[in-house]
């Protein structure tokens, strides 16, 4: 089992071409922080009893979630996804069953994708999809840095924007 987690001080992956390429089953991808990356992750080979949660992506510029063959999506909750090409990328041919709950998904050029050898990728509808919860508008605002420096917060939500209410991003430890 694999488990790639943003405690404090978190994962905070940025500008690099794909942030995680996993393979086998049992990963678990909770609270980080995908921030410009090509594609947050790649799930290609053996990829079973997966999960994304509470996490934010952020301007990837290929796909959020870059999946290969019948990779199923069902465990994915409170999660943000802005600014990307695509929320999830698939081979053409496959109708993989996705399970979205209390999320939002907004500002994306689209939200499924696909590709093959034949043709660049392009948007397209996905027939296997569940949504509880998922909202697809409303303006992402994270928090950047300021002339203090980096804030315990960076790159989280600012209170009372869009998805802050999810809680999403590595956790934040409190004052003592």
């Amino acid at each position: 089992m694999t488990w790639i987690t943003g405690h404090r001080p978190g994962l905070y992956v940025s500008a690099s071409a794909r942030a995680s390429w996993p393979h086998g089953p049992g990963i678990h991808v909770d609270h980080c922080i995908f921030y410009g990356c090509r594609n947050a992750l790649v799930l290609i080979r053996n990829i079973r009893d997966f999960s994304f949660r509470n996490n934010i992506v952020y301007g990837a510029y290929e796909a959020g979630l870059f999946c290969g063959g019948q990779t199923a999506l069902t465990d994915f909750s409170n999660n943000i996804f802005a600014h990307c090409r695509f929320v999830t990328l698939r081979p053409d041919s496959t109708q993989p069953l996705y399970i979205f709950k209390n999320s939002l998904l907004t500002e994306n050029d689209a939200v499924f994708g696909v590709y093959s050898r034949s043709a660049p990728y392009h948007a397209t509808d996905n027939n296997n999809v569940r949504e509880e919860n998922v909202q697809h508008t409303g303006t992402v605002k994270l928090i950047q840095t300021n002339f203090e420096g980096t804030p315990d917060d960076f790159l989280h939500c600012e209170k009372g924007t869009a998805g802050s209410e999810l809680d999403a991003g590595p956790k934040l430890s409190k004052p003592h």
